[in-house]
This record gives C-alpha cells, sequence and structure tokens, in this order.
C-alpha cells in the first residue's frame, strides 16, 4: 500500500523506498536568479573602479580663447583628468603661472591649455595694437582670422610700398564683407616696432592700404613697386 510523506508518494517495492522525482526550476526562478547576480556583479565593479577616479588637475579654456588675448584666472577652469606623461608634458596646473600670459594662437573652450599656445608673461613681449578700416576686397573679403599673419601694403601716387611684414591679426570684424556682409572690414594688428605702427597708422590715413596674407610663407616682399605708366608695367 502506497504511503505519503510530505504530499510524495512512496511505496515499497522489494524493500526498496522509492520518491517522486523533484521538479527543477521554473524559468521565472532562473531569470531572477541571473539578476540578482548580475547586479552583484555591477556594485562590485563600481566598488573595485572607485579608486580610479583623475586626482591630477589641468587647466583647460572656460570660453573660446583669441589669439593675442592675456589671460587671467577667469579664462580658464581646473579639469580633472587621466593623461599619459608623453601628453601632459607642456600643460598647466597652475592658474598663477598663466598670469598676464598671453594667447599665441585661438584656443577653443574645453581644450588644454598648453605652452605652445600661449606665451608666459615673461615672453609675451609688449606691442601696440592698431585697426584699419578697409574695403573687403583689400582685407580678403573679411577671410582672415586672428593669430594670421600679414603684409600691409601703401600704394599712393603709382607706388607700392610695403610698411609692415608678418604682422599678427588680433582680431577681425565685418568677415564676408561685400555685399553680403556690408561695409568694410575692420582688422586688428600687433605691432611691437613702434616705427612700424607709426607708418601704418600713417598710411592708413594717406594711402590706400591693402594685406596680403602671410600665414603660410616666411620670404619677404621687395621694398617697393611703382607703375610706370607709358609701359603699363611694374619696376622695382
Amino acid at each position: 500500500m502506497p504511503s505519503s510523506v510530505g504530499g510524495a508518494q512512496l511505496s515499497a517495492v522489494d524493500g526498496r523506498v522509492i520518491a517522486a522525482r523533484r521538479g527543477l526550476p521554473s524559468g521565472r526562478a532562473v531569470a531572477g536568479g541571473l539578476l540578482v547576480a548580475l547586479a552583484g556583479l555591477g556594485t562590485y565593479v563600481v566598488l573595485a573602479g572607485g579608486g580610479d577616479t583623475p586626482t591630477t588637475t589641468y587647466l583647460v579654456a572656460r570660453h573660446d580663447l583669441v589669439a593675442g588675448q592675456e589671460l587671467s584666472a577667469a579664462d580658464v577652469d581646473a579639469v580633472a583628468i587621466d593623461l599619459p606623461e608623453a601628453q601632459a608634458r607642456g600643460t598647466y596646473s597652475n592658474v598663477a603661472a598663466l598670469q598676464a600670459a598671453v594667447t599665441r594662437s585661438p584656443i577653443p573652450a574645453g581644450a588644454l591649455v598648453t605652452s605652445t599656445a600661449v606665451a608666459a608673461s615673461g615672453e609675451a613681449g609688449a606691442y601696440r595694437e592698431l585697426s584699419l578700416s578697409l574695403e573687403p576686397a583689400r582685407a580678403l573679403d573679411g577671410a582672415l582670422a586672428a593669430g594670421d599673419r600679414v603684409d600691409v601694403v601703401a600704394t599712393a601716387d603709382g607706388t607700392s610700398t610695403v610698411v609692415v611684414q608678418h604682422a599678427r591679426v588680433l582680431a577681425v570684424a565685418g568677415a564676408g564683407g561685400g555685399a553680403l556682409g556690408g561695409g568694410d572690414v575692420v582688422v586688428t594688428l600687433a605691432l611691437d616696432d613702434p616705427a612700424a605702427a607709426l607708418a601704418t597708422a600713417h598710411a592708413a590715413a594717406a594711402a590706400d592700404v591693402t594685406l596680403l596674407r602671410s600665414t603660410r610663407t616666411a620670404d619677404l616682399l621687395p621694398a617697393s613697386t611703382r607703375t610706370v605708366a607709358n609701359a603699363g608695367s611694374t619696376q622695382p
């Protein structure tokens, strides 16, 4: 006669006790166990990686910086970043090191401030700033940018004279000039030679001034050229 223990049917066959086979876990139970295991693994990863937070800070531009801009603490932010040793060379961690430094080239917001992009206060040197208001055709239609280098040429009485070469552009207003932009293009230059600054100011008032972009060239223009009206040619 079969008997029951805890709901399982038992029977004696040749002196042996046979119990009902226990069922396997349901699919829902397996899925639940897997989720618990994954949650535990995620917690472990978070805790194990907690010590990898960067501890070294580097200075980055808080906003777009133009070439020739004098820096202050308001222009930079300190951000904790992990950088390989090679990439960390030339960066700055101390705001005081950038006080009165001047940017050599534009630095976009969020970019690292490096020694190649700025000149320290002792290296920046003094210069005068001068703005030229020019017709678009005489200023590359305004297609200049801060950091560009330009040659300033003055033309009067049939003679064109080089006033200054490789002057650094600090700012440009009215880019795109002509019929679309309307009005003149205003280009601000940095001139470290007092005589060149005076000559440029005089040329702007007394002659037609044209800018030649010289960013990609190291050679120099001849000092002047003269137009010979009869032959329709030029002579140095």
